[in-house]
C-alpha cells in the first residue's frame, strides 16, 4: 500500500472512530479497506451472521440543508448562520442549493468544521473527482453519441444555474460571499450527488425533534421528505460501494441511518457492497465514475404530444412517470437481453411476460406510449373508447383492430434505436488514450450491444413483414435477392405493406390500359420519361399519387361492383373499411396542400368520364361532385393508413443486406389481405361494447348478477372507467373492485410509520414530531365537478388526494371517542330502574358488544375502504356490503341519530341553564344560547384539529364526576327535583312522594329488577345504549385515520376507560342516592352552588361534544345528498369549505326547533336510543360483517375469480343465490359459526329496538301527564 493510499486509510480511521464516538458503530468484524481501483471500501470477516447491524451513522451528524434551519441540527459554532435573506427564497423549492452551500461553508472552515474529520475523506476539489463532469474537455468529448451527453450538458447547466442563483442571493449579506466559487459549488454538487442518501428512506420524523420551530417549518420539512426534494450525507455509511447486487438493506430509526446485512459472509476480508438503487450504466457514470459491465440497461427518452398523452393517461394499465422528470416527459429502458432483469440482489429470467418477443426488450409502458403517439383517428377512437386496450400486452396484436398501428410501433422503435446507434457509431472516437477514456469505450459497446440486440429482432420482423405480398410482387421488387429473405414464413400476415411502385404495378398487371392513361398524365405533369422511376416521384408526391391509387380503385369498386369484388377478393376488406363508415364520414375535406390537390386532378384526369351505377353508398347520393367526394375520401384514406417508412438506413446487423438497397422504394402500408378477419373482429367487437352500453341502463347491484348456471362464468366491464371517474356512489363498482384496491391500501400503509403510542403523548396531548403531514396534492376544484374533468387527474393525484384527507392519529379518535362520556351523567339513573345485578350486568354486556361492533365496523372498513375508493361514512360500509338500499337506510338513521343527538346536548343545556337561573329564564332562551355557541364551534372541520378540543372535553367531565362525588357524598339528594327525572319516577313514583308533613322516603336501593318498572328499566337500560354510542362516528373517525390499523387500539382503549368511569361513577351515585338517582346526575345535588358549578362545567364539555356531532352530521348531509345529487364539490376543496360553512347554521337550527319543542331529557334520550343509537351501534355492524363475510368468502380466487386489474374485468361464477349460500358456509367451521353468530346478533338486537321504542313512548307519555309548573 503507498503513502497516499496509507495516509488516506489513516484519515478514513479516525473518521470512524468520530463517528463512533457520536453514537455511530462499525460491526467489530468489519474493517475499512483503502485500494486504488475503489478506494475506500468494507471490508467484513467470515461468519457475519445475517441480519446484522454492519455499519449505521447518528442523525445529528447527517450533514444536509436541516443544519441550516434546525438549531439542533448546526452543529458549527465556528460559522456565521447563512441569513435569511439567503435561506427563506431558496428552502421551499430548493432546499438542496442550501445543502450544496452549507458543504461549501463546512469546506472552507476547515479544521474548525465539525465535519472536518468526514470532510477530509472527499476527494478534494483541487483534484479530479472522477466523474465525467470532472473529466478533461478531450475525455468528455468521448462521450459524444451517447445517452450520458445530454445528460451531462444538462447537470452542467443545473449547477450553473443554482449556484448563480444562490449566490446573488448570498452576496446581499454575508461576508466573504466570494469564496463560495463556481467550482467549490460544482464540488459540493458532486459529493451530494455521488455519496448523498435520500430523506425518504433515511429520516425518521423524531430526527426532526426540535422545540424552536413552527408547525409551518415541520410541515415543509415533512413534506420534502416525503418528495426527496433535497439529499443527506451520512459519513461513514456512504464509505459501501455498489456492484449491482442487493447485499444490504437501508434501515432508518430514531438513533441512526445504518445498513444491515442480508446473507452471511462467506470469505475472509469479503468486500461488503451496499446497493445505489437499479441504476443504468448512464445513471452510473454520470454521478459515481463507474459502469456494470453486465448492467445492460440504456434510457430511451420519449416527449409525446398532448393529444398522444391525454390518450395514454386514459388507458387502465397507465404509469405515472417518475415525478422527478419534467410533465410530458417520459424514461424508458431498453435490455439487451429481453428475458433478464435485475431483482434485488440478483438477475431473473422474467418467463411470465406475455408481450411480443421484440417488445420485451423494452420496459413497460414504451409501447403503449408510442401507441397513443402514432395512432391514427379510427384507432385513437377505439383506445379512448376501450381504455382496458393495453396492445402492448396483446399477446396477438397483429390479430387486433391495432394491427395497422403495431407495424408501426415497431418501426418506429427501428428508427428510434438506429438513430441511438448511429449517433454512437458516427462519434466513436478513434482511440482512447487515458483510464477515462477507456471506460467512456466499455460504456458505448455496453450501449451498442443493447441496441444491436433489440434491433436484431426487430429487424427480422420488418423483412418478415416485408418479405413477401399478396399482389404477387415482393415489396422491394427487383431490389431484393430471395437469397436475403429471411428463412421462416411471414409471421404477421394481417399486415400488407404496399410500396407505392408494388401499387402501380399491381394496376399495370390488371388494368394495363388504365394505368399507361395515368402513367401519361403523370409524366406529362412532371415532365419524367416513361416508364416512370417512382423514386423521384416519391420524394415529394408520395402522398398525392397515394390519393390517386386509391381513388381508382375505390372508382373502379363502384363502377363494377361484385365482378371487381370476387376478381380482387384481397383488396374487399381494405374498401369496404374505407368506403363504409367511419372513414366514410371524414370524406367532407381533401387532406393534404393544394399543389398535392392539384397534382391529383391532373393525374385522375384521363378517367374522370368514369361512369358510374344508379345505386351508389348513402354517403354519395344526392352529391353532384362525386369524383371530388372521392378524393376526398381517398385523402382521407390515406392520412389514416399510409406512414413513411425510410429503407436504406445503415443494416444493423450483418446478417441481412435488406437496408442495403436502392432508395427506390419507399413503401407506404396499410392493414390488408387476412384483414377481412381482423375488419370482422373489429366490427363484433364494436356491436358487442354497444351492447354493452345499452345494458348498462340496467345494471345489476355490486351482490347481484344475472342470472346464470352455476358454471357459468360472468365477466363484469365495470372498470372502463378509472376510480377518479366514478361517480361517488356507483352501483357498478363491484364489491371484488373494493376488496382489490383496499388490500393494496392496506399493504402501502403498514410501510407508513406508525404514530407514537407514548402514554405521556394519550394524556397530555403534546404533539410529537411523529405526526408526519402528508402534503396536499396540487388539484384545482375544476378537477372534481364532472366525471370528464376527474379522468384527467393522473391515479397517483387522485390517491394523493385521499391521503391528504388522512391526517388523524390514533391518540386524536381516543379523545374523539371519549368526547361521547356524557353517558356517565345517566348511569346512576339506569341503575336505580335496573337495579345492582342487572344494573351492573347490563352496563359490562353493553360495554363489551360496543366494543366488538367497534371491532366489527374496523375490520369491514380495512376490508373495502382504499385510497382510489375511500370509504367516508358509515353508509358506506352498507352500500359495499349490501348494496344502495342499506347505504340509504344506514344514512337516514345516522342523520336522525346525529340530529337527535345534537338536540340531545341542547336540550341538556337547556335545562342547565334553566336550573341555574332557577326557572327564572324563558327555557326558549336557554336552547339559543347554546346554539349561537355552536355555530362557532362547528367550523372545525377535520377531525383532527377537533381531537385537540375533544382532549378539553375528557378533562371538564372528569372535572364535573369527581365534584359531584365530593358533594353527594356529604349532601343530601335534591328531592324537589327528583319527579322530573330520577330513578324513582322511572318506576315507582310512590318511592319519591313526601309525605304530608313534607318529608321524603329514604334512599333505597334495588338488588334486582324493581318490581312493576318494566317500562323504567327498559329506559334506564335505553341510558345505557347512550353511554356506548359512539360506534355510529367510527367510519367517519377511521375515514381521516392515516392509518386505520391503529384505530383498534384507540377504540378499545376508549371503550374500557369509559367503562370504567361509567361504572364507578354510577355506583357511586346510586350508592348515595338509590331511587333520586336523576339524569344528568349533577342536577341531582341539592347545594345550588355545587349544581350551578356543574352545570356550567358541563355545558362547556356539551358544547364541544355537541360540535362533534354536527360535524359529522353534515359530512353525512354533504357526502350522500350534496354531493350526489347536486355535484356539490368535495370538502377538500375551496369551495367545498365555504358551503360546509353556510351549512352549519342551518343544522343548528334544526337542532333548537326539537330542543324548544322536547323539554323532557331522559324521555327523549330513551326514544333516541331504542330508535337510532341501538340500531346504529349493535344491529347495524353485525349485518355489515355478515354481508362482507360473505361476499369475501364467496370468491374463489383459484378459479380466476375477482378483479383483474390489468383488464379491469369482475370474474364471477355461479348466481346470486348459488354464491351468497357458497359464501356463508365457506371459511372454514369457525368462519360459518361467526356467520350464524352475526345472524342471530343482529336479529336480537334488531328485537331490542322493538320493544325499546314501546318503552320509551310509553315513559313520555306519563311524563307529559305531569307537566313543569
Amino acid at each position: 500500500m503507498s503513502a497516499i493510499q496509507q495516509d488516506k486509510l489513516s484519515q478514513a480511521t479516525q473518521m470512524k472512530d468520530w463517528v463512533v464516538e457520536n453514537g455511530g458503530f462499525l460491526h467489530p468484524k468489519v474493517d475499512l479497506f483503502e485500494s486504488l481501483e475503489k478506494g475506500l471500501s468494507f471490508r467484513g470477516k467470515k461468519g457475519i451472521p445475517a441480519n446484522s447491524k454492519i455499519v449505521e451513522c447518528p442523525q445529528t451528524l447527517g450533514l444536509s440543508y436541516l443544519n441550516t434551519i434546525i438549531p439542533e441540527y448546526h452543529n458549527s459554532p465556528h460559522a456565521r448562520p447563512f441569513p435569511t435573506s439567503f435561506l427563506e427564497p431558496l428552502k421551499k423549492d430548493d432546499p438542496n442549493v442550501i445543502g450544496n452551500f452549507f458543504l461549501v461553508q463546512q469546506y472552507l472552515l476547515g479544521e474548525k468544521s465539525f465535519w472536518w474529520l468526514y470532510i477530509r475523506t472527499l476527494p478534494p476539489p483541487n483534484q479530479t473527482f472522477g466523474t465525467p463532469a470532472w473529466w478533461p474537455e478531450e475525455d468528455q468529448m468521448a462521450l459524444q453519441g451517447t445517452n450520458l451527453e445530454p445528460a451531462l450538458i444538462k447537470q452542467g447547466e443545473i449547477w450553473d444555474k443554482q449556484w448563480l442563483k444562490g449566490l446573488n442571493l448570498l452576496k446581499n449579506d454575508y461576508p466573504n460571499w466570494e469564496d463560495y466559487t463556481s467550482t467549490l459549488y460544482k464540488w459540493a454538487a458532486s459529493v451530494f450527488g455521488s455519496r448523498s442518501f435520500r430523506p425518504s428512506l433515511t429520516i425518521t420524523i423524531d430526527a426532526l425533534k426540535s422545540s424552536h420551530y413552527s408547525p409551518d417549518l415541520l410541515e415543509l420539512i415533512s413534506r420534502q421528505v416525503w418528495e426527496d426534494s433535497f439529499s443527506i450525507l451520512f459519513p461513514l455509511v456512504d464509505i459501501g460501494n455498489h456492484c449491482g447486487l442487493k447485499q444490504l438493506d437501508w434501515r432508518n430509526e430514531a438513533s441512526g441511518f445504518g445498513l444491515i446485512l442480508r446473507k452471511e459472509t462467506k470469505y475472509e476480508d469479503e468486500e461488503i457492497f451496499n446497493y445505489y438503487g437499479e441504476k443504468s450504466n448512464t445513471e452510473l457514470l454520470l454521478a459515481y465514475g463507474f459502469i456494470l459491465p453486465n448492467n445492460d440497461v440504456l434510457n430511451l427518452k420519449l416527449t409525446p404530444r398532448l393529444e398522444a398523452l391525454q390518450l395514454r393517461r386514459s388507458q387502465s394499465c397507465h404509469v405515472i412517470p417518475d415525478k422527478s422528470q419534467s410533465d410530458g416527459e417520459f424514461l424508458f429502458q431498453a435490455y439487451g437481453d429481453s428475458l433478464n432483469r435485475m431483482k434485488g440482489d440478483k438477475w431473473v429470467r422474467v418467463n411470465g411476460d406475455s408481450r411480443l418477443e421484440i417488445f420485451q426488450y423494452f420496459s413497460e409502458g414504451l409501447i403503449d406510449l408510442i401507441y397513443c403517439m402514432v395512432a391514427n383517428t379510427l384507432e385513437s377512437t377505439y383506445i379512448a373508447a376501450n381504455p382496458l386496450t393495453c396492445p402492448e400486452k396483446d399477446v396477438s396484436p397483429f390479430e387486433s383492430p391495432l394491427c395497422r398501428a403495431t407495424l408501426r410501433v415497431i418501426y418506429v422503435l427501428y428508427e428510434k434505436l438506429t438513430r441511438e446507434k448511429r449517433r454512437i457509431d458516427e462519434r466513436e472516437p478513434q482511440e482512447a488514450t487515458n483510464i477515462n477514456q477507456k471506460l467512456v469505450f466499455q460504456y458505448r459497446n455496453c450501449q451498442r450491444y443493447i441496441l444491436t440486440s433489440s434491433l436484431y429482432k426487430i429487424n427480422d420482423h420488418l423483412i418478415s413483414c416485408a418479405s413477401q405480398s399478396s399482389f404477387g410482387l415482393s415489396v422491394y421488387g427487383p431490389y431484393l435477392d430471395s437469397d436475403r429473405l429471411p428463412s421462416h414464413p411471414p409471421i404477421n400476415q394481417n399486415i400488407e405493406i404496399l410500396s407505392l411502385e408494388t401499387a402501380y404495378g399491381w394496376l399495370r398487371i390488371h388494368y394495363p390500359i388504365l394505368f399507361d392513361e395515368v402513367a401519361k398524365a403523370i409524366s406529362n405533369d412532371q415532365d419524367e420519361p416513361l416508364p416512370l422511376d417512382w423514386a423521384i416521384l416519391f420524394e415529394e408526391w408520395d402522398y398525392a399519387y397515394w390519393i390517386v391509387w386509391i381513388y381508382i380503385l375505390v372508382m373502379l369498386w363502384l363502377k363494377d361492383g361484385e365482378a371487381f369484388r370476387s376478381r380482387h377478393k384481397i383488396l374487399r376488406p381494405f374498401l369496404d373499411e374505407i368506403v363504409d363508415t367511419p372513414i366514410a364520414s371524414l370524406n367532407s375535406q381533401f387532406h393534404g396542400s393544394s399543389d398535392e390537390k392539384s397534382t391529383v386532378y391532373t393525374s385522375i384526369s384521363p378517367i374522370s368520364s368514369f361512369s358510374l351505377p344508379s345505386s351508389q353508398p348513402a354517403w354519395l347520393q344526392g352529391n353532384s361532385d362525386v369524383p371530388t367526394q372521392i378524393i376526398n375520401l381517398a385523402s382521407s384514406a390515406v392520412k389514416e393508413y399510409t406512414f413513411d417508412m425510410d429503407c436504406y438506413h445503415t443494416p444493423p446487423i450483418p446478417r441481412f443486406s435488406y437496408y442495403e438497397v436502392s432508395p427506390q422504394s419507399h413503401p407506404r402500408r396499410w392493414q390488408q389481405q387476412i384483414e377481412a378477419l381482423v375488419l370482422g373482429l373489429y366490427s363484433a367487437y364494436q356491436d358487442r361494447i354497444a351492447r354493452m352500453d345499452e345494458k348498462s341502463d340496467e345494471k345489476p347491484s355490486p351482490t347481484e348478477s344475472p342470472r346464470v348456471k352455476d358454471v357459468a362464468v360472468q365477466h363484469f366491464p365495470s372498470t372502463y372507467i378509472k376510480p377518479q371517474g366514478r361517480k361517488p356512489h356507483d352501483p357498478a363498482v363491484t364489491f371484488e373492485e373494493y376488496y382489490y384496491y383496499a388490500q393494496r391500501t392496506r399493504e402501502e400503509e403498514k410501510t407508513i410509520e406508525a404514530p407514537s403510542t407514548n402514554w405521556k403523548h394519550i394524556l397530555l396531548r403534546k404533539k410529537t414530531e411523529t405526526e408526519f403531514v402528508l402534503p396536499a396534492p396540487n388539484l384545482e376544484e375544476s378537477n372534481f365537478t364532472s366525471s370528464e374533468n376527474r379522468l384527467e387527474i393522473s391515479d397517483e393525484e387522485w390517491t394523493n388526494a385521499s391521503r391528504a384527507f388522512r391526517t388523524a392519529s390514533w391518540g386524536a379518535c381516543f379523545y374523539l371517542i371519549t368526547t361521547d362520556i356524557l353517558g356517565p351523567y345517566g348511569v346512576g339513573f339506569a341503575l336505580g330502574t335496573l337495579g345492582w345485578g342487572p344494573g351492573i350486568a347490563f352496563f359490562t354486556i353493553f360495554g363489551f358488544f360496543a366494543g366488538y361492533s367497534g371491532y366489527l365496523i374496523w375490520r369491514v372498513f380495512l376490508g373495502i375502504d382504499s385510497h382510489e375508493f375511500p370509504a367516508k361514512n358509515y353508509g358506506d360500509l352498507g352500500f359495499r356490503t349490501w348494496g344502495t338500499t342499506a347505504r340509504y337506510t344506514t344514512n337516514i338513521m345516522q342523520a336522525i341519530g346525529l340530529i337527535l343527538l345534537l338536540g340531545q346536548v341542547t336540550i341538556q343545556f337547556g335545562e342547565n341553564l334553566s336550573l341555574v337561573s332557577k326557572f327564572k329564564l324563558c327555557y326558549i332562551v336557554c336552547p339559543l344560547l347554546f346554539v349561537i355557541a355552536g355555530f362557532f364551534i362547528t367550523q372545525i372541520r377535520t377531525l383532527k384539529s377537533y381531537g385537540l378540543v375533544a382532549n378539553m372535553a375528557v378533562w371538564l367531565n372528569l372535572l364535573v364526576i369527581f365534584i359531584t362525588m365530593g358533594v353527594i357524598a356529604n349532601s343530601p339528594p335534591n328531592y324537589a327535583i327528583s319527579v322530573l327525572g330520577s330513578a324513582g319516577s322511572a318506576v315507582d313514583p310512590d318511592s319519591i312522594k313526601p309525605d304530608d308533613a313534607g318529608n321524603y322516603p329514604p334512599v333505597m336501593h334495588y338488588s334486582n329488577l324493581p318490581p312493576n318498572g318494566l317500562v323504567g328499566s327498559i329506559n334506564g337500560l335505553l341510558q345505557g345504549v347512550l353511554a356506548y354510542a359512539g360506534a355510529q362516528l367510527f367510519v367517519e373517525f377511521l375515514a381521516e385515520m392515516r392509518r386505520p390499523y391503529d384505530f383498534i387500539k384507540a377504540m378499545w382503549g376508549a371503550q374500557f376507560f369509559i367503562y370504567s368511569v361509567y361504572l364507578i361513577y354510577g355506583c357511586f351515585v346510586y350508592h348515595f342516592q338509590g331511587q333520586y338517582s336523576f339524569a344528568p346526575s349533577y342536577m341531582g345535588v341539592s347545594p345550588y352552588g355545587w349544581q350551578t358549578a356543574g352545570n356550567m362545567i358541563s355545558l362547556i364539555a356539551a358544547l364541544i361534544a355537541a360540535g362533534l356531532y354536527g360535524n359529522i352530521g353534515i359530512k353525512v348531509l354533504y357526502n350522500n345528498i350534496l354531493m350526489d345529487l347536486f355535484n356539490a364539490p368535495p370538502l377538500i376543496t375551496t369551495r367545498g369549505k365555504f358551503l360546509y360553512a353556510a351549512i352549519v347554521p342551518l343544522w343548528w337550527i334544526v337542532a333548537f326547533i326539537i330542543a324548544a319543542a322536547i323539554p323532557d331529557y331522559f324521555g327523549f334520550v330513551a326514544v333516541m336510543s331504542a330508535s337510532t343509537l341501538l340500531n346504529l351501534t349493535y344491529t347495524l355492524p353485525p349485518f355489515f360483517a355478515l354481508g362482507f363475510d360473505i361476499q369475501k368468502n364467496a370468491l374463489r380466487p383459484e378459479l380466476g375469480e375477482g378483479f383483474d386489474p390489468t383488464t379491469g374485468q369482475v370474474v364471477r361464477s355461479g348466481g346470486t343465490v348459488t354464491r351468497w349460500v357458497r359464501g356463508f358456509f365457506s371459511g372454514g367451521l369457525f368462519q360459518v359459526a361467526l356467520n350464524v353468530w352475526h345472524a342471530v346478533y343482529f336479529l336480537a338486537s334488531l328485537s331490542m329496538c322493538g320493544l325499546g321504542m314501546y318503552s320509551a313512548i310509553m315513559g313520555m307519555i306519563e311524563v307529559f301527564k305531569n307537566p313543569q309548573d
